[in-house]
């Protein structure tokens, strides 16, 4: 009988020490969970040691608790007792696991609510995804709007550019056109000048016409406004050939404000060609390019080729020269026959000294552009 009952105190007390155990693996369990998951999130640490160590303080507390042992009777009846006594306690210890993993689970709850509304000191030590995406939002927006800025900016300068080219250039024309305005009023009044002065020349020569008149103005109109596009040359034969000139040239200065005295170059036979070159030479680069050669008929050859390189449009590089030619014999007045007089006589004078036909005819053809018989 003694052993019956030991041996059921033994297994009274095995059931009790497997009973725990189950208890404490099922603990064990629990916060091995919690400590891999808060391991995978990487969010929690913190809560979930406090966690486990109150669960390691429960689990201490849980087997330090004291037992309720029964005492052992021999009797059957204390047996009956012991068993009843038992599995009450068996089911204190089933309710004790439930409620504790129900504590635990609530615990664990609301240690993660406390942690989503915790104090914001604890998250510095929390890695946080958001930090380094508003960080790079935040540099993007930056680049944008730096973009955006340098863009009005850039407008604005070229704007500025655009608007300042056009002040520039209405104020140049304005200029251009007030300086075009001034030169036309000023070329007017000057040829109104020119007009007047010729109408009192004609007074000192009888025998002029209106046509040639007409042809001086129309000669002064184009060398004053410097449009013609090769020398020019005006001769001027009869025996007053000389002061028709002289008094011409007056005219001239007059009428154009010319301060300096008109070049008069006095021909001659012995005029070499390389002489009487670099007297024209003078006078196509002076600033009023203008000339009287008196005694064209007198230059002997080769000389005369000297007048055509400066009356040839195409050999030289200043058009805008007037040359008076006189040529000191009297002729008929009527222009054909004052024309062909004109070229017989210096064909013959050119040819005598040792030209040619066909060197003396171009030359003729180049100087006999306008033609006045006094």
């Amino acid at each position: 009988m003694a052993k019956e009952s030991v041996s059921f105190v033994v297994n009274i007390i095995d059931t009790d020490l497997r009973v725990s155990f189950s208890c404490i693996m099922e603990l064990h369990e629990i916060l091995e969970k919690k400590t891999l998951s808060s391991s995978s999130l990487l969010l929690y640490w913190r809560p979930a040691a406090l966690h486990s160590t109150s669960s390691s303080t429960d689990l201490s507390h849980m087997s330090n608790r004291p037992r309720r042992r029964r005492a052992v009777s021999s009797s059957p009846a204390y047996n009956r007792d012991a068993i009843e006594s038992n599995v009450e306690y068996q089911s204190e210890d089933s309710d004790c696991s439930t409620s504790s993993e129900a504590a635990e689970t609530s615990e664990y709850r609301t240690d993660v609510r406390n942690e989503e509304h915790s104090d914001p000191d604890d998250k510095l030590f929390l890695p946080r995804k958001n930090v380094v995406h508003d960080i790079v939002h935040a540099g993007r927006n930056n680049a944008i709007w730096n973009r955006r800025l340098w863009r009005k900016i850039n407008s604005i300068l070229l704007t500025v550019l655009i608007m300042t080219a056009l002040l520039c250039i209405i104020n140049l024309y304005q200029s251009n056109l007030g300086d075009n305005q001034h030169d036309t009023e000023l070329a007017r009044t000057r040829l109104l000048a020119f007009e007047k002065h010729l109408s009192e020349f004609a007074t000192h020569f009888e025998n002029v016409t209106k046509e040639e008149l007409g042809v001086i103005f129309h000669v002064g109109r184009q060398w004053f406004l410097m449009r013609q596009k090769r020398p020019v040359v005006l001769i001027v034969a009869g025996n007053e050939s000389e002061r028709f000139v002289r008094v011409l040239s007056e005219v001239f200065r007059s009428s154009f404000q010319i301060p300096s005295p008109i070049v008069d170059l006095d021909l001659s036979s012995e005029l070499v060609r390389s002489e009487l070159h670099g007297n024209l030479d003078r006078v196509v680069h002076s600033t009023v390019p203008l000339a009287i050669l008196d005694g064209v008929e007198h230059l002997g050859w080769d000389a005369p080729l000297a007048l055509h390189a400066f009356a040839d449009d195409s050999s030289t590089a200043h058009p805008h020269t007037l040359l008076f030619l006189t040529v000191r014999k009297s002729f008929q007045r009527s222009a054909k026959e004052c024309e062909r007089s004109v070229m017989e006589y210096l064909s013959e004078r050119w040819i005598g000294t040792g030209g040619s036909t066909d060197n003396v005819t171009p030359i003729l053809s180049r100087i006999m552009q306008f033609l006045i018989c006094v």
